[in-house]
């Protein structure tokens, strides 16, 4: 899922120069021949990758529709495996300071993890990222397997950080992009308790500027910023919703997770994203949501920035989240003295 940034006028003189962030890749292909074709597929056995990966891209003319028909048909067909999961996440912890346990672990997990994914089509992913991988190199596209640092409401907020996710990184037209389609497949619903599958194509080829909010590679190389984050940066950095891909939403303040202010303090929180949202946007802190005054700048290429002020008037830690027309965008944590 995260923006942040207080001392207004600061912030205000550096919302105007900072540098506008990428579109995402190919947005003028229309991806439905190859999402079609995925659907039809639904339910094919993965004992024979390289039948699946030519059924998948067989009547596709671009190298991107192909791999887009196989991404989503990974997506869309493959179950995240929440049981799995957790106890992948309990082992690292708990082998975080034995190399040689934690080597075993990851070694055990491995096969775990294909056995489930080949046998019931469920996995962790790392089983993802790999089917991505074999199904992309079988069509004759470049694609490799990025492993690092998964931040969401659960993990990597603060802290050292845990090694705890993999994604794709794909040579598409001569240039390499960024994807998740673990994420892509759906999510976990804490209140259910229960993994919600449900495609979500925002997390397909996303700029690099937005993916590197919740992704941070172990290989700083596949961050592909010419200004990296480092990864103290990144894991005390504010939480980015799934909503703020959608709708390619880039955070510029605060900057922080936690935001510490005093008594009668205004915080200014601020992003640039597409035109035309001054409507949809309100500021949730804690349980009371309030539609705070919305300032716009043009940005151009039918961009804007964005800011709203809101002051604290009462001590406490407030969760602040910044609110779309369909739900949370980014949160922040802030400490009023």
């Amino acid at each position: 899922m995260r923006f942040v940034v207080h001392l207004p006028i600061v912030a205000i003189l550096w919302l105007i120069t900072v540098r506008l962030p990428a579109q995402h890749a190919f947005t003028e292909i229309d991806y439905r021949k190859a999402d079609s074709i995925a659907y039809a597929l639904s339910g094919h056995g993965l004992h024979d990758l390289p039948a699946l990966s030519a059924k998948l891209t067989n009547g596709l003319n671009t190298e991107v529709e192909k791999f887009r028909a196989i991404f989503t048909w990974v997506s869309v067909n493959i179950t995240n495996d929440r049981e799995l999961y957790v106890m992948n996440k309990r082992n690292r912890e708990k082998h975080s300071g034995n190399a040689k346990a934690l080597d075993a672990w990851n070694r055990e997990m491995s096969a775990r993890t294909m056995k489930k994914l080949i046998e019931q089509r469920r996995t962790v992913c790392t089983g993802y990222a790999y089917l991505v991988r074999k199904l992309a190199m079988h069509a004759g596209i470049q694609c490799e397997i990025i492993h690092g640092y998964g931040r969401t409401v659960e993990s990597n907020i603060g802290g050292e950080g845990i090694l705890n996710h993999s994604w794709n990184a794909v040579r598409l037209n001569n240039k390499w992009h960024l994807c998740d389609p673990t994420w892509a497949s759906g999510a976990y619903d804490r209140e259910k308790r229960e993994v919600v599958n449900k495609y979500e194509s925002s997390y397909f080829l996303a700029a690099p500027e937005l993916f590197v909010r919740n992704h941070y590679p172990v290989d700083s190389s596949w961050i592909m910023l010419n200004q990296k984050p480092t990864l103290r940066e990144f894991l005390d950095g504010p939480i980015i919703y799934v909503n703020a891909f959608r709708l390619d939403i880039h955070p510029q303040s605060p900057t922080t997770m936690h935001v510490p202010v005093k008594k009668g303090e205004t915080v200014l929180f601020s992003f640039n994203g597409p035109e035309g949202l001054e409507k949809e946007l309100r500021i949730m802190v804690g349980q009371k949501e309030t539609r705070a005054q919305v300032k716009t700048t043009s940005a151009g290429s039918k961009r804007s920035y964005y800011s709203m002020a809101y002051t604290f008037p009462i001590r406490g830690k407030y969760n602040v989240h910044i609110m779309g027309a369909d739900g949370p965008m980014v949160m922040c944590r802030v400490v009023v003295e």
